[in-house]
């Protein structure tokens, strides 16, 4: 009998490789890359990118770029790429917990949340501080010029606050002010406390059991309170679909194997697509079932992702990657993955500052707009890169082999 051997699963966390070491019975050792799940959220990111941008545009400039609307309607569903971002984050988190016989998390509760924080805040607390600088800078245009910027006031006191401690999702009056992306890190922020408290020693009992927690933790307290509905509590639920995913394509077991092989997940992914599109264009806009109708929309779109990710993953243990595998796997899609994070924080408040510079010049509407769609993607791709190297990529640089935890 040969000998087994350590193989291990490279796996892109917020744009860092790490790998897991496991046993295994291969006599070689094998390393399965798990590169698109950077083009996955290099896509996201930039799409919500796109979305402020149509908005900054379509406020600024009002009729007078009523010829660019029509080729501008898919552009506004930024909220379906935060989704994303959430079953991506339960994905990625739960891959060592997949790997284990015990299906445990590696470490220690207060070691994790120190590397989520790690993670997490200091490009956070970088980008609300420029975000503020600026808005004090331009405070006069922004108060005397109607710029989508200007939604995002006021600021005071209990805003600041509120977004210091992560917790300006708790109310409508601090969410969507400073820097409005912001309010989606604060929702995964306390997710991750779930995670190890709650999510898992369920899913230790029984998967539906923990989807099942999910939605009571997410969904029970917006029927028995009526609050919150910004703040999207039941991303829990989709969190919990980006864990299943992880189970699916990592746990060992005939239930999995199953689940895994018995399913067409690409033919899913795409029938879930079907659904949000369908849901977008006939259902939501003759329902207006508000944060109801936000829900669904949510699950359905974190299931499409949920099966886009197992079906990526099965692709990658045959012989010929798929076409979708290897577009999410292409260098612009990568390299927007490595900054994905860095995007999402800074892209308003740098097309903020581009929408005063240009109004500003007082230039006709038509050169507006083409400054706007010519540079405007430009802009916040660029100045994130700069920014993503002073404050993200300092806490990531790490052992390029390290163990996932």
């Amino acid at each position: 009998m040969p000998k087994t051997t350590p193989t291990s699963i490279e796996v892109p966390v917020d744009g860092v490789v790490h790998s897991i070491e496991e046993k295994g019975a291969s006599p070689k050792p094998e390393r399965v890359r798990l590169e698109y799940l950077d083009g996955v959220r290099g896509a996201a990111s930039f799409y919500v990118m796109l979305t402020h941008l149509v908005l900054f545009i379509n406020r600024s400039l009002f009729g007078a770029v009523k010829w660019l609307l029509p080729a501008t309607g898919w552009m506004h569903y930024g909220r379906t790429s935060v989704s994303i971002f959430i079953v991506l984050s339960g994905y990625c988190l739960m891959l060592p917990v997949a790997r284990s016989d015990e299906s445990a998390m590696p470490g220690d509760f207060w070691p994790y949340l120190a590397r989520r924080a790690r993670r997490i805040m200091p490009p956070y607390y970088a980008a609300l501080l420029i975000s503020l600088a600026l808005m004090w800078l331009f405070s006069n245009q922004i108060d005397r010029i109607n710029t989508f910027w200007f939604t995002m006031k006021p600021v005071n006191a209990k805003v600041v606050v509120s977004h210091l401690l992560l917790i300006h999702n708790f109310s409508n009056d601090w969410i969507f002010k400073i820097d409005a992306p912001m309010w989606s890190v604060a929702t995964e922020w306390q997710i991750y406390f779930l995670f190890p408290l709650v999510l898992l020693p369920v899913y230790r009992v029984s998967t539906g059991g923990m989807l099942g927690a999910a939605l009571v933790i997410g969904v029970v307290p917006m029927f028995l309170f009526h609050t919150g509905e910004t703040a999207a509590p039941w991303f829990v639920l989709l969190f919990g679909l980006g864990m299943v995913g992880a189970a699916i394509n990592f746990t060992n077991g005939e239930k999995w194997h199953r689940l895994k092989d018995g399913i067409n997940w690409s033919v899913g992914c795409i029938a879930a697509i079907a659904c949000v599109f369908v849901w977008h264009i006939i259902a939501a806009p003759r329902l207006h079932l508000n944060w109801k109708g936000e829900l669904i929309e949510d699950v359905i779109t974190g299931l499409a992702t949920m099966s886009l990710l197992v079906a990526c993953t099965n692709n990658l243990h045959t012989n010929r990657r798929s076409a979708v595998v290897r577009c999410l796997e292409s260098k612009p899609l990568l390299f927007l993955g490595s900054i994905s994070y860095s995007l999402y924080l800074m892209h308003a408040p740098i097309l903020g500052s581009l929408d005063v510079a240009i109004r500003a010049l007082g230039l006709s509407d038509g050169v507006s707009a083409f400054l706007y769609v010519a540079g405007g993607a430009a802009a916040a791709v660029g100045v994130t890169y700069l920014f993503y190297l002073a404050f993200e990529r300092p806490f990531t640089a790490r052992k390029k082999w390290t163990v996932l935890a």
